[in-house]
């Protein structure tokens, strides 16, 4: 019951958002089709068509497109794909404050399972990693060396152990 109201807010908020926007209107109609089909490989491709185009921004639409309707299936999506859409949507916010605090969110609801989270962004996960370098460079952005210098020496740390235990394990 939980999941199809869920699912019934989802799909129609994309189809307010086809009135909202009537010059996206073919975007949102393809979105809540996939949705209602579970189709979320198709869906994801045609998410990063319209995601990652820039005359697509427009006011707070993809915040809004994210929080009310991709967060409602994101558990079936590639997280690192999930991570590149969410990378993205985090440039739409009109202050570096908000945009850190946007993506810190995810990060606290995706950690693992055991520590509370939904375990998308489990830390040391590649999906993970990429959020943090867009953390990084946001704090790079700000002038905050030192934070983005902590960021890029942890995840170099982390690759760098991968590696050898790759090297090791031959």
């Amino acid at each position: 019951m939980a999941f199809s109201a869920k699912k019934d807010s989802a799909a129609q908020f994309v189809a307010k958002e086809a009135k909202k926007y009537p010059k996206f209107e073919s975007y949102y109609e393809q979105f809540e089709d996939l949705y209602v089909r579970k189709l979320y490989h198709q869906l994801t491709k045609e998410l990063f068509k319209f995601i990652f185009s820039d005359e697509t921004f427009e006011d707070d639409n993809m915040i809004k497109l994210y929080l009310n309707f991709i967060s409602s299936f994101q558990d079936s999506l590639n997280t690192i794909e999930l991570s590149r859409i969410i990378v993205r949507i985090s440039k739409q916010f009109n202050n570096l404050e908000d945009a850190l605090k946007f993506l810190d969110k995810i990060l606290i609801d995706g950690k693992s399972k055991k520590e509370g989270g939904n375990g998308l962004f489990f830390e040391e996960s590649v999906s993970w990693m990429i959020i943090q370098c867009e953390i990084g460079h946001i704090y790079l952005i700000g002038n905050l060396i030192k934070q983005c210098k902590e960021i890029i020496d942890r995840i170099t740390d982390l690759i760098e152990n991968d590696i050898k235990s790759i090297y090791q394990h031959e």
